[in-house]
């Protein structure tokens, strides 16, 4: 749906279509097995244990800054470190079971997302037209799973009204984040970007109590209230950084 969306922006602003590079080839493929690992590690122990590993996904473009002798942002590093201890009083993994598996696919997810979210770096060109070839390798990724009996269950089901404008609620929300993912990552240093990226379990939680109806526990609130503390202090600072001076 993403793909979708991006294309009738695409075609409704006359925005030139083309090519993906390389880099955006392999960021939308990496990006999208990230998210395959994720759900793959929530099937074998739970939400609240995937979030609280996948906060770590900085960490690997971190990895991968020093391997190639760049410099790490110090204040994105302090960040993830608040943010990480955020989330995990927020989610309280410690209380999950471990699985073998669970921890593998997130392991996975963590370095898959982490090597895409590099490559995404390096991209140009309009943010729409990415969107729409990020938004295409998720619906192959989509169809390969229901290839293999994964998604089944959803093929040819009928959906009712209130499922259906949540669906258009996903497709919509996918778009928006794809945006301002790219949008982050073209303006930011890469490991800031993607602090930011990873910040986004604070919406998840978020999320989760409103659509889930789940009742918050205090943790969970001052939890999510760390996390988002670090991440807006993180956007405070690096505004007055990126901003250039007023004459």
């Amino acid at each position: 749906m993403a793909a979708a969306i991006a294309l009738v922006v695409t075609s409704t602003l006359q925005v030139p279509f083309a090519r993906p590079c390389k880099d955006l080839v392999a960021a939308s493929m990496f990006l999208a097995v990230g998210t395959w690992s994720y759900y793959q590690a929530m099937r074998y122990w739970g939400v609240d244990l995937t979030m609280a590993v996948l906060t770590i996904t900085p960490v690997v473009n971190i990895i991968l800054q020093l391997k190639r002798r760049e410099k790490v942002p110090g204040l994105a590093a302090v960040a993830l470190l608040g943010l990480i201890g955020g989330a995990c009083i927020a989610l309280q993994p410690w209380h999950g079971h471990v699985n073998a598996r669970g921890l593998g696919w997130s392991l996975i997810s963590v370095a898959a997302s982490g090597y895409g979210f590099d490559r995404i770096s390096s991209t140009k060109g309009d943010v729409f037209v990415r969107v729409f070839w990020l938004g295409l390798m998720y619906t192959f990724l989509g169809a390969v799973m229901c290839f293999m009996g994964e998604g089944a269950p959803f093929v040819g089901m009928s959906l009712d009204n209130h499922q259906a404008f949540l669906l258009l609620q996903f497709g919509i929300a996918s778009v928006v984040i794809f945006v301002c993912n790219l949008y982050t990552f073209d303006h930011l240093h890469k490991v800031t970007a993607s602090v930011f990226s990873a910040a986004q379990v604070v919406a998840a939680i978020l999320g989760a109590l409103v659509y889930a109806g789940e009742a918050p526990s205090r943790a969970m609130w001052i939890g999510t209230a760390i996390a988002f503390g670090f991440a807006t202090w993180l956007a405070v600072v690096t505004s007055r950084i990126e901003s250039p001076p007023v004459s």
